[in-house]
């Protein structure tokens, strides 16, 4: 990739240029199992997505192909992000993308079904805050789905750096035991990653589903 391991993390947390532009497509394609399964949490009864930190958007086709009339918003802070997206997606009236510093809510004045976020709780400086500050754009029975690896295995990776805070489960079942949502649910998967020298490894990574 050609992407020094230092400056990997710092594109991890806000895209820019054409490196950002490659290492959101090698954060895709390492990260499509955790987006598979946060995706697999929607009802069939969801017509309207909200996705907090979509990357390069190549997920989209085929994690929404099963909801072919599903209204699909998403925002980013990377500005390289936006264009990356908007351009890829042209032709596809049903999305649109947005960019947004702070992913403050008051700009959206339409309720989704369900919001989605993965691998951004690193970065936030109060988790339980970014999650509730969705609560008022989330439709009733509506939930928002959130998604991390766990600190086990983010503690090994080499381009995590002090922009991250990382997060075992029972860390987030803490930071979350008391939420305004009526229910909360914990989901833990396991999957085998093979590095690009051909050694496969595992991660646990877990699915936050908050109910309102």
């Amino acid at each position: 990739m050609n992407v020094e391991i230092e400056k990997i993390g710092h594109h991890l947390a806000h895209p820019k240029g054409e490196d950002g532009i490659k290492v959101a497509e090698m954060m895709a394609n390492s990260n499509y199992g955790m987006i598979e399964k946060s995706f697999r949490q929607l009802s069939e009864k969801d017509k309207s997505v909200l996705e907090i930190g979509f990357g390069n958007a190549s997920h989209l086709e085929p994690l929404l192909s099963g909801h072919p009339e599903i209204t699909y918003v998403g925002v980013e802070q990377s500005e390289t992000m936006i264009r990356f997206a908007r351009e890829l997606w042209k032709n596809t009236p049903y999305y649109k993308f947005i960019r947004s510093e702070d992913f403050a809510v008051d700009q959206w004045q339409e309720a989704f079904d369900a919001v989605v976020s993965v691998n951004t709780l690193y970065f936030q400086e109060n988790p339980k805050s970014f999650v509730e500050n969705f609560y008022p754009v989330i439709q009733d029975n509506g939930s928002f789905i959130l998604t991390f690896a766990d600190k086990e295995f983010m503690a090994k990776v080499p381009f995590v750096n002090e922009l991250f805070t990382l997060y075992s489960l029972g860390d987030v079942k803490i930071i979350f035991e008391d939420t305004i949502f009526a229910k909360t649910e914990y989901h833990t998967f396991n999957e085998i990653l093979t590095s690009p020298d051909g050694e496969q490894f595992g991660r646990d990574f877990h699915v936050v589903c908050f109910y309102k």
